[in-house]
Order: structure tokens, then C-alpha cells, then sequence
């Protein structure tokens, strides 16, 4: 696996994953491996194949918050919206106190229309850890924009 993130790094992803798959091939019960396996496909635009490593991921170590985080980007950059509302709804589900899952789904929220789960989710997470809140703009920074969403974190600064 190490000559694969070496390979990554060295912008030759294509040979990177040969190596990432040999690994999760040998443990196939590691969830680095196929978390790393997975995000080297995500970057070749092998998507339904990095759906099913992240996937592969959950099933083995679904205390990893960080692996909802990003299945929830993969679908959401491929425009399934309500996927990515779903495997994030399922992380919070695992990890309640979060707050970055709880940013993201009002972000993912927000984008969809739906305005008040959004801003209920967003004050969640500005209980949960205000100072994450940047999260929010880096994700969509189109939503730096919506005073309602503004107007809320405001009212949580210290």
C-alpha cells in the first residue's frame, strides 16, 4: 500500500491503485487499506468503484466518522443529493456528536431547498462546536450568501 500513496504523490494515481488494490486484496479486512483504495479511485473518476470501497469502508469500521464524510462527497459531487443526505443522516446516526456531519447535512440541505432541517441541523452543529462553522463556507461557499445562515451562526458567536 505505502508504494501506491508513494506513487499517488507522485501524480502517477494509475499505478498508485494497482498497488492500493494488491493491498486490500492481501487484507481484505483492513479498513485503511480500502478507505485508501477508495479514495484513489475516487480520483481517476471511478466512481461506482469508490462507492463500493467506501462502502466496504462502513461495513468494517463504521466509527470512522471521517469515511462518512467523504462517501456523502462522493455522491454529492456526482449529484445525488439525497444519497449523500442519506449516508450522512446514517453517520449521524454512528457519531451524534459530530459536528462536521451536522454542518455538511445542513450544507447538503441548504443546496436541496429545504431551508428549515438545514438551519436546525446548522444549530446543532453550532452547539456541538461553533469554532467548525468555516466547514460550512468551504463546502458551499455560496452559502456565505444566505443571511439566515449568517444570522444564525451570529447569534451562537461567543
Amino acid at each position: 500500500l505505502g508504494i501506491g500513496i508513494v506513487l499517488d504523490a507522485q501524480d502517477k494515481t494509475s499505478e498508485g491503485l494497482h498497488y492500493a488494490k494488491k493491498a486490500v486484496d492481501l487484507e481484505k479486512n483492513d479498513p485503511e487499506f480500502w478507505y485508501i483504495y477508495g479514495e484513489l479511485q475516487q480520483k481517476m473518476q471511478f466512481y461506482e468503484d469508490a462507492e463500493l470501497s467506501f462502502k466496504k469502508v462502513i461495513e468494517l469500521d463504521p466509527e470512522n466518522a471521517e469515511i462518512w464524510l467523504d462517501y456523502a462527497n462522493l455522491l454529492f459531487e456526482q449529484e445525488n443529493k439525497n444519497g449523500s443526505l442519506e449516508i450522512l443522516a446514517e453517520g449521524i446516526k454512528h457519531h451524534p456528536q459530530n459536528a462536521e456531519l451536522h454542518y455538511r447535512i445542513s450544507a447538503c440541505l441548504m443546496s436541496i431547498g429545504q431551508k428549515q432541517e438545514a438551519l436546525s441541523f446548522l444549530q446543532s452543529a453550532l452547539k456541538l462546536n461553533y469554532e467548525k462553522h468555516n466547514e460550512l463556507f468551504e463546502y458551499l461557499p455560496q452559502l456565505k450568501e444566505n443571511s439566515s445562515i449568517t444570522d444564525l451562526i451570529d447569534s451562537y458567536k461567543k
